[in-house]
Protein backbone atom coordinates (compact mmCIF):
# COMPACT_ATOMS: atom_id res chain seq x y z
CA UNK A 1 0.00 0.00 0.00
CA UNK A 2 1.26 3.56 -1.12
CA UNK A 3 1.85 6.02 1.22
CA UNK A 4 -1.51 8.35 0.06
CA UNK A 5 -3.92 5.24 0.70
CA UNK A 6 -2.37 5.00 4.07
CA UNK A 7 -2.99 7.85 4.61
CA UNK A 8 -6.33 8.37 3.51
CA UNK A 9 -7.22 4.90 5.45
CA UNK A 10 -5.18 6.89 8.51
CA UNK A 11 -7.70 10.42 7.90
CA UNK A 12 -10.94 7.57 7.16
CA UNK A 13 -10.62 5.31 10.65
CA UNK A 14 -10.73 8.17 12.70
CA UNK A 15 -12.89 10.24 10.72
CA UNK A 16 -15.39 7.46 10.32
CA UNK A 17 -15.49 6.59 14.12
CA UNK A 18 -16.05 10.19 15.06
CA UNK A 19 -19.36 10.37 12.91
CA UNK A 20 -20.47 6.81 14.59
CA UNK A 21 -19.35 8.87 17.56
CA UNK A 22 -21.37 11.84 16.82
CA UNK A 23 -24.66 9.93 15.77
CA UNK A 24 -24.33 7.78 19.09
CA UNK A 25 -24.07 11.10 21.08
CA UNK A 26 -26.61 12.62 18.92
CA UNK A 27 -29.20 9.59 19.19
CA UNK A 28 -28.60 10.03 22.92
CA UNK A 29 -28.82 13.77 23.50
CA UNK A 30 -32.57 13.48 21.24
CA UNK A 31 -33.96 11.00 23.65
CA UNK A 32 -32.34 13.22 26.43
CA UNK A 33 -34.79 15.85 24.89
CA UNK A 34 -37.71 13.69 24.36
CA UNK A 35 -38.06 12.52 27.90
CA UNK A 36 -37.17 16.06 28.73
CA UNK A 37 -40.26 17.50 26.82
CA UNK A 38 -41.85 14.38 28.21
CA UNK A 39 -41.28 14.91 32.26
CA UNK A 40 -42.16 18.92 31.62
CA UNK A 41 -45.37 17.64 29.83
CA UNK A 42 -46.51 15.65 32.54
CA UNK A 43 -45.39 17.69 35.22
CA UNK A 44 -47.28 20.38 33.44
CA UNK A 45 -50.34 18.21 33.49
CA UNK A 46 -49.54 17.17 36.98
CA UNK A 47 -49.21 20.79 38.15
CA UNK A 48 -52.15 22.20 36.27
CA UNK A 49 -54.47 19.08 37.95
CA UNK A 50 -53.48 19.95 41.20
CA UNK A 51 -54.43 23.47 41.08
CA UNK A 52 -57.45 22.48 39.33
CA UNK A 53 -58.04 20.06 42.40
CA UNK A 54 -57.15 22.96 44.96
CA UNK A 55 -59.39 25.18 43.20
CA UNK A 56 -62.44 22.89 42.91
CA UNK A 57 -62.14 22.15 46.86
CA UNK A 58 -63.22 25.82 47.25
CA UNK A 59 -66.37 24.41 45.55
CA UNK A 60 -66.42 21.62 47.71
CA UNK A 61 -66.48 23.86 50.83
CA UNK A 62 -69.71 25.35 50.11
CA UNK A 63 -71.71 21.87 50.60
CA UNK A 64 -69.85 21.70 54.30
CA UNK A 65 -71.42 23.57 57.67
CA UNK A 66 -75.02 23.95 58.47
CA UNK A 67 -74.35 28.26 57.91
CA UNK A 68 -71.81 29.29 55.23
CA UNK A 69 -71.08 33.15 54.26
CA UNK A 70 -72.72 34.28 51.68
CA UNK A 71 -69.80 34.60 49.09
CA UNK A 72 -69.04 38.21 47.47
CA UNK A 73 -69.84 38.38 43.70
CA UNK A 74 -66.25 39.59 42.98
CA UNK A 75 -65.05 36.98 44.86
CA UNK A 76 -67.40 33.87 43.03
CA UNK A 77 -66.45 35.47 39.87
CA UNK A 78 -62.89 35.42 40.39
CA UNK A 79 -63.36 31.67 41.82
CA UNK A 80 -65.34 30.05 38.54
CA UNK A 81 -62.59 32.39 36.40
CA UNK A 82 -59.96 30.51 38.18
CA UNK A 83 -61.19 26.92 37.44
CA UNK A 84 -62.48 28.03 33.88
CA UNK A 85 -58.98 28.87 33.18
CA UNK A 86 -57.49 25.84 34.98
CA UNK A 87 -59.70 23.82 32.62
CA UNK A 88 -58.57 25.56 29.47
CA UNK A 89 -55.01 24.98 30.72
CA UNK A 90 -55.39 21.62 31.29
CA UNK A 91 -57.33 20.89 28.22
CA UNK A 92 -54.50 22.09 26.20
CA UNK A 93 -51.86 20.27 28.48
CA UNK A 94 -53.86 17.03 27.40
CA UNK A 95 -54.78 17.17 23.95
CA UNK A 96 -52.63 14.81 22.71
CA UNK A 97 -53.69 12.07 25.23
CA UNK A 98 -57.73 11.16 24.22
CA UNK A 99 -58.59 9.69 27.03
CA UNK A 100 -57.18 12.10 29.39
CA UNK A 101 -59.38 14.99 26.86
CA UNK A 102 -62.54 12.94 27.84
CA UNK A 103 -61.87 13.27 31.75
CA UNK A 104 -61.15 16.85 31.36
CA UNK A 105 -64.23 17.60 29.68
CA UNK A 106 -66.49 15.41 31.88
CA UNK A 107 -64.93 17.68 34.75
CA UNK A 108 -65.51 21.08 32.73
CA UNK A 109 -68.88 19.60 31.66
CA UNK A 110 -69.76 19.04 36.14
CA UNK A 111 -67.82 22.20 36.91
CA UNK A 112 -70.56 24.23 34.76
CA UNK A 113 -73.45 22.29 36.08
CA UNK A 114 -71.98 23.27 39.78
CA UNK A 115 -71.70 26.95 38.67
CA UNK A 116 -75.24 27.11 37.38
CA UNK A 117 -76.46 25.36 40.53
CA UNK A 118 -74.70 27.92 42.58
CA UNK A 119 -75.59 30.45 40.71
CA UNK A 120 -79.20 29.29 41.21
CA UNK A 121 -78.65 29.11 44.86
CA UNK A 122 -77.64 32.64 44.93
CA UNK A 123 -80.67 34.13 43.11
CA UNK A 124 -83.07 31.82 45.38
CA UNK A 125 -81.98 33.03 48.62
CA UNK A 126 -81.02 36.67 47.65
CA UNK A 127 -77.89 38.18 46.23
CA UNK A 128 -77.88 40.84 49.38
CA UNK A 129 -78.18 38.74 52.46
CA UNK A 130 -74.62 38.25 54.20
CA UNK A 131 -74.95 34.19 55.02
CA UNK A 132 -77.09 31.38 53.62
CA UNK A 133 -78.17 28.38 55.68
CA UNK A 134 -77.56 25.20 53.27
CA UNK A 135 -79.32 23.26 56.02
CA UNK A 136 -82.74 24.62 55.01
CA UNK A 137 -82.23 22.65 51.11
CA UNK A 138 -80.99 19.60 51.78
CA UNK A 139 -81.59 18.26 47.80
CA UNK A 140 -79.63 21.65 46.67
CA UNK A 141 -76.98 20.53 48.89
CA UNK A 142 -76.77 16.98 48.03
CA UNK A 143 -77.28 17.85 44.23
CA UNK A 144 -73.95 20.33 44.61
CA UNK A 145 -72.05 17.83 46.90
CA UNK A 146 -73.29 15.22 43.90
CA UNK A 147 -71.64 17.69 41.20
CA UNK A 148 -68.54 18.38 43.77
CA UNK A 149 -67.51 14.71 43.72
CA UNK A 150 -68.31 14.68 39.54
CA UNK A 151 -65.84 17.21 39.45
CA UNK A 152 -63.64 15.94 41.59
CA UNK A 153 -63.60 12.34 40.06
CA UNK A 154 -61.32 9.49 40.80
CA UNK A 155 -60.21 9.81 37.17
CA UNK A 156 -58.99 13.16 38.00
CA UNK A 157 -57.05 12.22 40.69
CA UNK A 158 -55.81 9.47 39.13
CA UNK A 159 -54.61 11.28 36.34
CA UNK A 160 -52.66 13.97 38.24
CA UNK A 161 -50.66 11.04 40.28
CA UNK A 162 -49.97 9.03 36.83
CA UNK A 163 -48.73 12.36 36.00
CA UNK A 164 -46.56 13.18 38.55
CA UNK A 165 -45.26 9.56 38.75
CA UNK A 166 -44.50 9.81 35.24
CA UNK A 167 -42.89 13.51 36.07
CA UNK A 168 -40.53 11.24 38.67
CA UNK A 169 -39.62 8.70 36.53
CA UNK A 170 -38.74 10.69 33.47
CA UNK A 171 -36.51 12.93 35.67
CA UNK A 172 -34.89 9.50 36.83
CA UNK A 173 -34.72 8.79 33.30
CA UNK A 174 -33.14 11.96 32.25
CA UNK A 175 -30.71 11.66 35.26
CA UNK A 176 -29.87 8.15 33.47
CA UNK A 177 -29.27 9.73 30.00
CA UNK A 178 -26.91 11.91 31.71
CA UNK A 179 -24.93 9.46 33.09
CA UNK A 180 -25.08 7.65 29.46
CA UNK A 181 -24.08 10.80 28.10
CA UNK A 182 -20.87 11.01 30.68
CA UNK A 183 -20.09 7.85 29.89
CA UNK A 184 -20.19 7.60 26.07
CA UNK A 185 -18.28 10.85 26.60
CA UNK A 186 -15.18 9.27 28.62
CA UNK A 187 -15.67 6.70 26.33
CA UNK A 188 -15.24 8.66 23.40
CA UNK A 189 -12.48 10.47 24.59
CA UNK A 190 -10.43 7.34 25.67
CA UNK A 191 -11.22 5.60 22.32
CA UNK A 192 -9.96 8.70 20.68
CA UNK A 193 -6.82 8.75 22.83
CA UNK A 194 -6.36 5.00 22.27
CA UNK A 195 -6.82 5.84 18.33
CA UNK A 196 -4.59 9.20 18.34
CA UNK A 197 -1.64 6.22 19.77
CA UNK A 198 -2.87 3.97 17.70
CA UNK A 199 -2.22 6.26 14.70
CA UNK A 200 0.73 7.45 16.13
CA UNK A 201 2.46 4.07 16.32
CA UNK A 202 1.32 3.23 12.84
CA UNK A 203 2.85 6.41 11.81
CA UNK A 204 5.89 5.89 13.57
CA UNK A 205 6.36 2.36 12.37
CA UNK A 206 5.53 3.02 8.78
CA UNK A 207 6.26 6.47 7.87
CA UNK A 208 8.61 7.80 10.71
CA UNK A 209 10.68 5.22 11.46
CA UNK A 210 11.64 4.56 8.04
CA UNK A 211 11.99 8.08 7.14
CA UNK A 212 14.55 7.73 9.73
CA UNK A 213 16.53 5.04 8.20
CA UNK A 214 16.76 6.84 4.88
CA UNK A 215 18.53 10.11 7.00
CA UNK A 216 20.31 6.97 8.69
CA UNK A 217 21.44 5.87 5.62
CA UNK A 218 22.58 9.32 4.20
CA UNK A 219 24.92 9.88 7.15
CA UNK A 220 25.96 6.22 6.37
CA UNK A 221 26.84 7.03 2.68
CA UNK A 222 28.30 10.36 3.79
CA UNK A 223 30.44 9.16 6.12
CA UNK A 224 31.66 5.67 3.82
CA UNK A 225 29.87 3.02 6.58
CA UNK A 226 27.73 0.33 4.60
CA UNK A 227 24.23 1.28 4.36
CA UNK A 228 21.35 -0.74 6.19
CA UNK A 229 19.48 -3.29 4.45
CA UNK A 230 16.40 -2.15 2.28
CA UNK A 231 13.57 -1.47 4.02
CA UNK A 232 11.10 -3.36 1.76
CA UNK A 233 7.67 -2.62 0.66
CA UNK A 234 5.79 -1.18 -2.19
CA UNK A 235 5.61 2.10 -1.00
CA UNK A 236 6.64 5.80 -1.75
CA UNK A 237 9.41 5.18 0.93
CA UNK A 238 10.59 1.85 -0.61
CA UNK A 239 11.12 3.18 -4.21
CA UNK A 240 12.90 5.91 -2.69
CA UNK A 241 14.81 3.39 -0.17
CA UNK A 242 15.47 1.94 -3.44
CA UNK A 243 16.70 4.21 -5.69
CA UNK A 244 18.91 5.19 -2.55
CA UNK A 245 20.66 2.00 -2.66
CA UNK A 246 21.24 2.12 -6.46
CA UNK A 247 22.73 5.52 -6.12
CA UNK A 248 24.94 4.49 -3.31
CA UNK A 249 26.16 1.23 -5.98
CA UNK A 250 26.38 3.80 -8.45
CA UNK A 251 28.71 5.98 -6.28
CA UNK A 252 30.41 2.96 -4.82
CA UNK A 253 31.34 2.18 -8.36
CA UNK A 254 32.21 5.47 -9.29
CA UNK A 255 34.38 5.69 -6.78
CA UNK A 256 35.70 2.48 -7.24
CA UNK A 257 36.94 3.69 -11.01
CA UNK A 258 37.91 6.81 -9.59
CA UNK A 259 40.06 5.54 -6.77
CA UNK A 260 41.57 2.53 -9.52
CA UNK A 261 42.44 4.80 -12.14
CA UNK A 262 44.14 7.12 -9.45
CA UNK A 263 46.01 4.10 -8.22
CA UNK A 264 47.40 3.13 -11.68
CA UNK A 265 48.07 6.55 -12.76
CA UNK A 266 51.67 7.08 -13.43
CA UNK A 267 51.44 10.61 -12.20
CA UNK A 268 52.17 11.90 -8.78
CA UNK A 269 48.29 12.00 -7.21
CA UNK A 270 47.99 13.73 -3.95
CA UNK A 271 46.07 16.09 -1.67
CA UNK A 272 47.75 18.93 0.90
CA UNK A 273 46.14 20.48 3.81
CA UNK A 274 46.18 24.33 4.04
CA UNK A 275 49.44 23.83 6.00
CA UNK A 276 51.07 22.04 2.80
CA UNK A 277 51.01 19.00 4.27
CA UNK A 278 50.06 15.48 2.58
CA UNK A 279 46.79 14.09 3.37
CA UNK A 280 46.29 11.62 0.69
CA UNK A 281 48.60 9.90 -1.91
CA UNK A 282 48.56 7.43 -4.87
CA UNK A 283 50.97 4.26 -4.81
CA UNK A 284 52.91 6.37 -7.80
CA UNK A 285 54.04 8.14 -5.20
CA UNK A 286 56.27 5.38 -4.06
CA UNK A 287 57.55 4.96 -7.58
CA UNK A 288 58.37 8.65 -8.19
CA UNK A 289 59.31 9.96 -5.04
CA UNK A 290 60.23 6.55 -2.98
CA UNK A 291 57.53 7.27 -0.30
CA UNK A 292 54.71 5.14 0.76
CA UNK A 293 51.10 6.86 1.61
CA UNK A 294 51.74 6.03 4.90
CA UNK A 295 55.45 7.85 4.96
CA UNK A 296 53.93 10.51 3.31
CA UNK A 297 51.23 11.48 5.92
CA UNK A 298 51.18 14.56 7.49
CA UNK A 299 54.71 14.99 5.87
CA UNK A 300 55.37 18.73 4.85
CA UNK A 301 55.50 19.35 0.72
CA UNK A 302 58.04 22.09 1.03
CA UNK A 303 60.17 19.06 2.24
CA UNK A 304 60.56 17.48 -0.61
CA UNK A 305 61.52 20.83 -2.71
CA UNK A 306 64.49 22.27 -3.56
CA UNK A 307 65.51 25.25 -1.80
CA UNK A 308 65.25 27.28 -5.10
CA UNK A 309 61.94 26.54 -5.20
CA UNK A 310 60.18 26.80 -2.15
CA UNK A 311 59.40 30.72 -2.57
CA UNK A 312 58.32 29.80 -6.21
CA UNK A 313 55.74 27.09 -4.84
CA UNK A 314 54.54 28.85 -2.35
CA UNK A 315 53.60 31.67 -4.15
CA UNK A 316 51.81 29.79 -7.00
CA UNK A 317 49.74 27.60 -4.04
CA UNK A 318 48.90 30.92 -2.45
CA UNK A 319 47.18 32.47 -5.28
CA UNK A 320 45.93 29.21 -6.46
CA UNK A 321 44.11 29.52 -3.08
CA UNK A 322 43.29 32.98 -3.28
CA UNK A 323 41.79 33.24 -6.70
CA UNK A 324 40.64 29.93 -6.72
CA UNK A 325 42.89 29.23 -10.18
CA UNK A 326 44.68 26.25 -11.39
CA UNK A 327 48.54 26.51 -10.29
CA UNK A 328 51.13 25.45 -12.79
CA UNK A 329 54.60 25.11 -11.89
CA UNK A 330 57.75 22.89 -11.73
CA UNK A 331 59.64 21.59 -9.38
CA UNK A 332 62.69 19.47 -8.64
CA UNK A 333 61.66 16.98 -6.08
CA UNK A 334 64.02 15.04 -3.60
CA UNK A 335 63.94 11.51 -4.45
CA UNK A 336 64.09 9.32 -1.16
CA UNK A 337 67.34 7.93 -2.38
CA UNK A 338 68.98 11.32 -2.72
CA UNK A 339 68.43 12.12 -6.24
CA UNK A 340 66.24 14.95 -7.50
CA UNK A 341 63.38 13.83 -10.25
CA UNK A 342 61.31 16.96 -11.97
CA UNK A 343 57.93 17.35 -11.79
CA UNK A 344 55.19 19.37 -13.84
CA UNK A 345 52.83 20.11 -11.34
CA UNK A 346 49.21 21.47 -11.48
CA UNK A 347 47.50 22.45 -8.62
CA UNK A 348 43.84 23.31 -7.24
CA UNK A 349 42.34 24.63 -3.98
CA UNK A 350 39.32 22.46 -3.01
CA UNK A 351 37.39 25.27 -0.84
CA UNK A 352 34.53 23.18 0.70
CA UNK A 353 37.13 20.49 1.44
CA UNK A 354 40.07 23.00 2.36
CA UNK A 355 41.89 20.99 0.20
CA UNK A 356 45.18 21.41 -2.89
CA UNK A 357 44.48 18.79 -5.02
CA UNK A 358 47.90 18.42 -6.62
CA UNK A 359 49.22 16.61 -9.52
CA UNK A 360 52.63 16.13 -10.88
CA UNK A 361 53.59 15.01 -13.81
CA UNK A 362 57.11 13.79 -14.03
CA UNK A 363 59.48 15.33 -16.62
CA UNK A 364 62.64 14.33 -15.78
CA UNK A 365 63.40 12.75 -19.33
CA UNK A 366 61.90 15.44 -21.23
CA UNK A 367 64.64 17.55 -19.16
CA UNK A 368 67.37 15.42 -19.72
CA UNK A 369 66.30 15.66 -23.61
CA UNK A 370 66.27 18.78 -23.30
CA UNK A 371 70.09 19.09 -21.71
CA UNK A 372 71.22 16.32 -24.61
CA UNK A 373 69.88 19.08 -27.07
CA UNK A 374 71.68 22.05 -25.33
CA UNK A 375 74.64 19.83 -25.76
CA UNK A 376 73.94 19.10 -29.32
CA UNK A 377 73.58 22.62 -29.73
CA UNK A 378 76.76 23.40 -28.05
CA UNK A 379 78.61 21.06 -30.18
CA UNK A 380 77.70 22.33 -33.35
CA UNK A 381 78.21 25.91 -32.10
CA UNK A 382 81.74 24.52 -30.83
CA UNK A 383 82.71 22.10 -32.87
CA UNK A 384 81.13 22.92 -36.90
CA UNK A 385 80.52 26.57 -36.66
CA UNK A 386 84.04 27.60 -35.22
CA UNK A 387 85.88 25.63 -37.91
CA UNK A 388 84.12 26.43 -40.68
CA UNK A 389 84.48 29.91 -39.63
CA UNK A 390 88.34 29.43 -39.73
CA UNK A 391 87.56 27.74 -43.34
CA UNK A 392 85.80 30.65 -44.46
CA UNK A 393 88.39 32.53 -43.44
CA UNK A 394 91.63 30.53 -45.23
CA UNK A 395 89.03 30.63 -47.89
CA UNK A 396 88.92 34.20 -48.31
CA UNK A 397 92.86 34.99 -47.77
CA UNK A 398 93.16 32.67 -51.11
CA UNK A 399 90.44 34.49 -52.63
CA UNK A 400 92.54 38.08 -51.70
CA UNK A 401 95.81 36.14 -52.95
CA UNK A 402 97.47 35.61 -49.50
CA UNK A 403 98.90 32.62 -50.57
CA UNK A 404 99.56 33.04 -54.19
CA UNK A 405 98.07 33.67 -57.65
CA UNK A 406 94.94 31.06 -58.71
CA UNK A 407 94.11 30.09 -62.67
CA UNK A 408 90.86 31.07 -63.61
CA UNK A 409 89.81 26.81 -62.89
CA UNK A 410 90.97 27.70 -59.57
CA UNK A 411 89.46 30.93 -59.03
CA UNK A 412 85.81 29.14 -59.69
CA UNK A 413 86.43 26.28 -57.49
CA UNK A 414 87.40 28.57 -54.51
CA UNK A 415 84.30 30.17 -55.34
CA UNK A 416 82.36 27.43 -55.50
CA UNK A 417 83.79 26.21 -51.77
CA UNK A 418 83.38 29.77 -50.70
CA UNK A 419 79.80 29.35 -51.44
CA UNK A 420 79.81 25.73 -49.57
CA UNK A 421 80.78 27.18 -46.55
CA UNK A 422 78.71 29.54 -46.27
CA UNK A 423 75.89 27.26 -47.07
CA UNK A 424 77.01 25.21 -43.98
CA UNK A 425 77.29 27.96 -41.82
CA UNK A 426 73.87 28.79 -42.66
CA UNK A 427 72.42 25.51 -41.98
CA UNK A 428 74.09 26.23 -38.52
CA UNK A 429 72.53 29.04 -38.14
CA UNK A 430 69.39 27.56 -38.93
CA UNK A 431 69.55 24.93 -36.44
CA UNK A 432 70.56 27.79 -34.01
CA UNK A 433 67.15 29.92 -34.97
CA UNK A 434 65.63 26.84 -34.35
CA UNK A 435 66.74 26.82 -30.69
CA UNK A 436 65.98 30.24 -30.75
CA UNK A 437 62.37 30.25 -31.52
CA UNK A 438 61.41 27.21 -29.08
CA UNK A 439 63.15 29.49 -26.56
CA UNK A 440 60.96 32.58 -28.15
CA UNK A 441 64.49 34.56 -28.60
CA UNK A 442 64.32 34.23 -32.34
CA UNK A 443 64.29 37.80 -33.95
CA UNK A 444 63.10 37.74 -37.41
CA UNK A 445 64.44 40.62 -40.20
CA UNK A 446 62.63 41.24 -42.76
CA UNK A 447 63.02 42.46 -46.19
CA UNK A 448 62.20 42.15 -50.38
CA UNK A 449 64.05 39.77 -52.05
CA UNK A 450 64.57 39.61 -55.69
CA UNK A 451 63.97 35.61 -56.66
CA UNK A 452 66.57 35.73 -59.33
CA UNK A 453 69.71 36.21 -56.41
CA UNK A 454 67.99 33.10 -54.61
CA UNK A 455 67.60 30.87 -57.76
CA UNK A 456 71.40 32.02 -58.82
CA UNK A 457 72.88 31.28 -55.33
CA UNK A 458 71.51 27.84 -55.68
CA UNK A 459 72.58 26.54 -58.91
CA UNK A 460 75.78 27.72 -57.94
CA UNK A 461 75.89 26.14 -54.72
CA UNK A 462 74.90 22.74 -56.40
CA UNK A 463 77.13 23.04 -59.65
CA UNK A 464 80.09 20.96 -58.23
CA UNK A 465 76.98 18.17 -57.41
CA UNK A 466 75.36 18.89 -60.99
CA UNK A 467 78.90 18.44 -62.79
CA UNK A 468 79.78 15.25 -61.17
CA UNK A 469 76.08 13.46 -61.64
CA UNK A 470 76.26 14.80 -65.44
CA UNK A 471 73.39 17.21 -64.63
CA UNK A 472 73.00 20.42 -66.40
CA UNK A 473 71.39 22.88 -64.29
CA UNK A 474 69.21 25.52 -66.26
CA UNK A 475 67.41 28.37 -64.52
CA UNK A 476 64.39 30.68 -66.07
CA UNK A 477 65.21 34.62 -65.17
CA UNK A 478 62.23 36.24 -63.24
CA UNK A 479 61.11 39.46 -61.69
CA UNK A 480 59.16 38.20 -59.45
CA UNK A 481 60.23 38.97 -55.59
CA UNK A 482 59.81 38.15 -51.65
CA UNK A 483 59.40 39.43 -48.53
CA UNK A 484 61.14 36.96 -46.22
CA UNK A 485 63.50 36.72 -43.57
Amino acid sequence: MNISKAGILLVLVPLILGLVFVLALTRLLVQADAESARAFRSAQISNCSNKLIRDLFEIGSLTRGEVVAQMKSEDYGKMVATIRSDLQELLQAVKDDPPKVRIVQKCAEASEEAFELVDHIRSTLGANRDSISLDQSDSIRRRLRSCVKRLISRDLLSMAQDEKSKSEESHLAQAQFREHIKVFLVAGVCLNVVLAILVALIFSKRITGRLRVLLDNSFRLASGLPLQNPIGGKDEIAEVDITFHNMADALANAKQKERSLIDHSLDVICSLDQNKRFTAANPACRTKLGYSEEQLLGRSFHSLLANEDLEKVEKSMSAAKAEEIEARFETHIKHKEGNEIDLDWSVHWVPFEKLFFCVGHDISERKEVERLKQQFMGMITHDLRTPLTVVKGYLEMSEAGVFGELNEMGQRQLANAERNTDRMLGLVNDLLDIEKSETGQLQIHQATINLNDLIDQCVKSLAPLAQRQEVNLDATATNLTVFAD
